[in-house]
């Protein structure tokens, strides 16, 4: 997934953040879109950052 750019929708929560793990762990590129903010408890925005 090197030099890949993906967007994931719902990437804050739940099933989406899993999927932007993963994808940013093979080496894309990831933004995500999400109605809720990613300051709501856990950490999803922040583990994307640090992966």
């Amino acid at each position: 997934m090197d030099n890949k750019r993906v967007l994931v929708t719902g990437g804050t929560r739940e099933i989406g953040a899993a999927i932007a793990r993963r994808l940013r762990l093979a080496g894309a590129t990831v933004l995500t879109a999400a109605r809720t903010s990613p300051n709501h408890g856990d950490n999803s925005f922040r583990t994307l950052s640090d992966d």
